[in-house]
Order: C-alpha cells, then structure tokens, then sequence
C-alpha cells in the first residue's frame, strides 16, 4: 500500500487502529493491508497466507470496527477454532485488545462450558462442537450473530469435522436471515494453507474473495542420518551446540515416540529438566503446563506429535526438529513454520532412517518451496447429516425433525447430492437403531436413549471415538495425567514415561493407573489410532518426482515379507490388501500410503491385479475403506447402500487405472 492508501484504512479503522496497529509500528503488515478493506466492506472473504502474518488481527480489526461503528447489538461475531488450544490462545490473544475497546469477549469449550446468560458477549470464541451445542440449546442468542470467523479452515478442510462446520454455517445464516428479515451472516475463513482456496470458498462462502499472500519464509535444512532415539538424541545434541539453539520444537509422528525421545534428550541436551512431551493422551492441563513451560522458559525442548502443529502461542523456537518426515506437505509447512518466528529464517533438522525416507523428505522440502499441496478431496461424508439431522431436532423446541426441514438448511453445494428424498432414507436408519420415532409421516421425534445422549452432550461431535485406554493418575495428588494402553492380565508395566518425566507404577485397579516420579520409564503403549491418510494425489506427485512416473505397481522385499509398491495413496493399499486376502496369497501386515506390506503364503505373487479387478473390490471392502475417511460416531448408522456409494465416490478409479 501507498502512505495515503494506509491513511485512508486508519480512517476506516479509527477506533481500532492504536489498539491493534501499535505493535507493528502503526502501519499493518502485508496481508492485513490486502483483507481488511473486504472485510469492513462485509464480504465474504477467505484470508490465505503463511503463519506469523497477522491474519489474525485481519480480521478482528474491522469486525471490532463494525461493532463499535455499526453498533451491533448482542452477540454479533462468532470465532469458530478447530481446537480447545487454539480457542484458549486465541482467547488471550484478544482479551486485552478488545476489553481496551470495550467489546465483551468470552470463549465456550467442553474445558471451559460457560452458561450464556442474558447478557452473552458480543464476540465468542468456540469449536464446531461446542458451536452445535450452542445452536441446539441457544438459538435465540446466534439470531444476532453477524460475523462468523472460520479459524485455521485448512485445519478442518476435507475431515468430517469440516463436513459439520459447513452445515452449521449454513444453519446460522437461515437462523439468521429468518429472524432478521434477511439479515445477512458474513463468513470470514483465515488459513495459513496457500493453495486449497477453490475448496472453501465452495464450501463455506457466498460469492466470496480470496486475499492471498503466497511465499514462504526462507527454510534452512540440515539433514542427518539417524535410525532411532538412541542414534537421533546425540547427534542432535552436536547440532544444538553448533548452532547455538536455545529452543527447540521436535516432531514426530507417534506419541510413543514422543515419550521415548524426550527422555533421550534429557539426558543429551544441555537444558536440564526442561524437555517435554506433548501429544494427545496427556491430559490437558499437563499438555497446558508444558505450553506454559516452555513460553516462558528462555530455553527447552519440547518433543511433540501433531498437537503443536497448531498456532498454540508458545514463544519464539530457535530449531525444528523432524526425526521422521511428515506424511503430506501440508504438516511439513505447519511444521516448520512453527520456528523462528522473529528471524524469518526457519532453522531445521531433519532425520532419515533410509534412502527411500531421504526421497520423501527432499520431495516435501521441493513441494514446500514450489506451494505444491496435492490436496486430497475427499466427498462429502453423509453420517455428518445424520449428527445435523439430529443436531436440528433439538434445536427446534417442539422436539421434532423432517427430512424437508434439513434440506432446507443445508448449503447449496449440497443441496443436489442430497434431496429430502435421500436424506428420508439416510433418517430411517435412526428410526432402525432406536434413536428417533416417527410420530407422523415425515415427523421425527427422539426416543428416550437420544435424549439421555443429548442430555450428555454426546450429539455433537463428528470426531472418530478414541479407543479405550487406562487413566493414569497421580498417587499423590490423585491427578489424572493422560491415557494409556489398557495393560493384558501379566502385562502391567512397572515404570513409565509420562509428558516425558519417568514414573514409577505403584499399583494397578481395573481402568485406572497410580504412579509417582522416579526414575526414567520406558514409552507406554497408547490406544491404536489409524495412521494419517496419504491421498493419491500426493502419492503419485512422488513417484513423478523418483522419475518413475510410467510404472506400475512394483513387487519388492520388505524386511521378511514383500510389499506391494503402488504409489496410489491409502485407499488403494487397502484394495490390494483385500485382493491379497481375497486370492489366498498371504497375510497384510501393513497398510501404508505408497505400499501395502505382506507376509506371503505359497510360492507367492505371479502378476499384479489390473485397476479393474481392484474395482470389483469397492464394494466388498467398501467399510473399510469408509472407516480410512473417519466418518465420525454416526457412521456406525450409515445404511449399507451409503457405504458402498460413499466408498465409490472416494476412491479414484481413473486414477488407479493410470497406476495400474
């Protein structure tokens, strides 16, 4: 912008700009000075730039303009974060801009279950779950909602949790527009993913615009050998010498991993007590204390699954650190974007285990640099409609859905696929399991069982159910610390490591673990979780980039087994392991994004299966293959004729015959 093209925005922005702009020196980064004006202006707008650009402020500037200007009324802006953290950092980013202003804001998660009051606050940051639960139980306060700010949307893009924030974008506009003579919501998407805009903008604007800001920071990669924690953790400690690095964040892609390596660098890193854990089955407030830890600290390590890929605020990191490459380039990005901050440069060192590792993780590194993605659409999953379907009967205070009444709601990209008609015989599948009665034809009601569920608050998610597991617990202070394998009769481990700091186990009783600090434990076993989807798309970008491009599938030694070599992406590997199981041929022990891995029964494989004969294969594998897609709790409902059509439309068939 030109000085009097930023004087004009500081005009438009006159009651926000010192409160906002005075950290960056008054004058608003690149891509605030690109989406502020649409956004002020009410337009819908997708906000796409790299993380550390201040979207953030983007797009609460010219809403809190708008509130202030406009004097919106009510609960007037609705931030929708893919996660709790993300909600609770966003919480406290804002808080002191907008308490300076004078604009209530207040956050409403399962940690934090605020009752809305009569007073609720003009804005609200929140999760799609928490979301649902707010339109079920209060939709008279989302009828003045004029802004809804989708946070990180890349984050919640192509999963099922993405299937339910379009529809419930979808609900809040009617809500809207009914009760407020055509009242228009406008939706505001922030990602730090450039390059997947087409698909949201379908999804969750109307005749939106996207204001890009594409380049990448300057990435400087070291790149090692190492095999496992004990070859990884020295070699690591040589490389924080050189480099002088105080703070580092390491990734990797399991969280027995996680424990193993932190427990390893404790004793190699000159940091003392101050390396971590982090992933999902640690309790949140020992994920929360490591967060707070390590902000605050001047240095540290922590070791880290997915759970800090996120834009969780925790200082500026000196080194990121990959022991193992990411399964798509979209992790790669979150991944080292979370380093040097302040610098601009991000500093990286990555691990190999292979010669086929160190390909993967060039190809990532090129794809990154080139803002090559290969996103992995995948269609949209109808047991998301049977959760809306039952989210709506409890929005309407008569106790009562139709068919008709959903369709009317659902956003127009759906509207087609799926006609009253289809979304009748989707319900009839609730009907079957006992959750909902027909009262009249067409008019749906809750049996006791989905009443006692909602009164639970066990409607509103779309996340896949985590497996059962051990708590395990403080003996002191009786404090739950995090999940665990269920331990077999004989099984019970004797020390662990949790968040990364060893345990002693004290005594064992039925689903529970009591535990106090000792000396360094080994790695749990945790519940098992399906590994990361691997979509063709990306699948046969690499094996273009190997140069290998006109191959088909290849047959190769793995380990004491063979591997089928595809290049094809997950779905696919689970249709050669059912042609491999089905001809008799041996026993899948692997299911991966490039190749399945089997033992082999008899002389073994003579020719590879065609792209027609795995076709034939959809339908019977058609579960599985739904299961990969993670369809949520209602997909347990879905009839078998939904099944078998979703799989058909999830799986490339084109696609494959070029494989093949």
């Amino acid at each position: 912008m030109r000085p009097h093209q930023v004087e004009q925005l500081r005009r438009s922005l006159a009651h926000v700009w010192q409160t906002f702009f005075a950290r960056f020196g008054g004058h608003p980064l690149g891509i605030q000075q690109k989406a502020m004006p649409p956004v002020l202006q009410g337009v819908d707008c997708l906000i796409s730039a790299p993380t550390a650009t201040g979207k953030t402020e983007a797009a609460a500037a010219p809403l809190a303009e708008r509130i202030l200007t406009e004097r919106w009324e009510g609960l007037s802006v609705v931030y929708v974060s893919p996660t709790r953290a993300l909600v609770n950092d966003l919480y406290r980013r804002l808080l002191a801009p907008l308490s300076a202003l004078d604009i209530s804001l207040d956050r409403r998660t399962s940690d934090h279950p605020r009752p809305i009051g009569r007073k609720p606050p003009q804005m609200l940051i929140t999760t799609p779950e928490s979301l649902d639960s707010l339109l079920c139980r209060h939709p008279r306060t989302l009828r003045s909602v004029r802004a809804l700010v989708l946070d990180e949307v890349h984050l919640l893009e192509g999963s099922a949790r993405g299937d339910q924030a379009a529809v419930l974008v979808s609900r809040i506009r009617k809500l809207v527009d009914a009760a407020q003579a055509g009242q228009r919501v406008q939706v505001v998407a922030l990602s730090a993913t450039v390059g997947i805009g087409e698909a949201i903008v379908d999804r969750f604007l109307v005749g939106g615009t996207v204001v890009a800001e594409a380049g990448h920071r300057p990435l400087e990669m070291r790149v090692e050998e190492g095999w496992d924690a004990t070859q990884i953790a020295p070699r690591l400690g040589n490389a924080v010498r050189e480099l002088g690095a105080r703070k580092l964040l390491v990734f990797v892609n399991r969280r027995r991993d996680a424990e193993q390596l932190a427990g390893e660098l404790a004793r190699e890193l000159p940091f003392g007590g101050q390396v971590h854990a982090h992933h999902g089955s640690l309790s949140r407030a020992l994920r929360e204390s490591v967060e707070r830890r390590f902000l605050e600290s001047r240095y540290g390590c922590v070791v880290a699954t997915t759970t800090l890929e996120l834009g969780i605020d925790i200082g500026d990191v000196d080194l990121v650190v990959l022991p193992q490459p990411p399964q798509s380039v979209t992790s790669f990005l979150q991944r080292i974007g979370r380093g040097n901050r302040r610098t601009g440069l991000c500093h990286v060192v990555a691990f190999h285990r292979s010669e086929a590792e160190l390909l993967w993780l060039r190809f990532l590194e090129r794809s990154a640099r080139e803002g090559r993605l290969y996103p992995d659409p995948v269609p949209f999953r109808p047991s998301v409609l049977l959760q809306q379907m039952v989210s709506l009967l409890f929005q309407n205070g008569s106790r009562w859905v139709s068919a008709v009444a959903l369709a009317a709601r659902l956003p127009r990209f759906l509207a087609r696929a799926f006609p009253a008609e289809r979304l009748a015989a989707l319900a009839r599948a609730l009907v079957d399991e006992g959750l909902l009665v027909e009262e009249r034809p067409g008019r749906l009601a809750p049996t006791g069982s989905l009443e006692r569920q909602f009164e639970r608050g066990r409607i509103h998610s779309n996340i896949d159910p985590e497996p059962p597991g051990a708590v395990v617990v403080d003996e002191l202070t009786k404090e739950e610390l995090g999940t665990v394998a269920q331990p077999g009769p004989g099984d019970a481990p004797t020390r662990m490591s949790v968040g990364g700091r060893g345990m002693e186990v004290v005594r064992t009783e039925a689903d529970r673990i009591y535990v106090r600090g000792g000396s360094q434990g080994q790695a749990p076993r945790y519940p098992t979780r399906p590994a990361a989807r691997v979509g063709m798309a990306l699948a046969q970008a690499f094996r273009a980039d190997l140069g290998v491009a006109g191959v088909g599938p290849i047959l190769a030694a793995a380990g004491n087994g063979l591997a089928i070599v595809h290049f094809a992406g997950t779905l696919a590997s689970h249709l050669f392991g059912a042609w491999i199981e089905r001809e008799g041929l041996g026993t899948v022990t692997a299911i991966r994004g490039l190749a399945v891995r089997f033992e082999p029964a008899g002389s073994g494989l003579s020719e590879l299966p065609s792209c027609s004969r795995l076709a034939d294969l959809v339908a019977s594998t058609a579960a599985v293959l739904v299961r990969a897609l993670s369809p949520g709790p209602f997909g347990k409902y879905l009839p078998r004729h939904e099944v078998e059509r979703l799989a058909r439309e999830s799986v490339d068939l084109p696609g494959l015959a070029r494989v093949s």
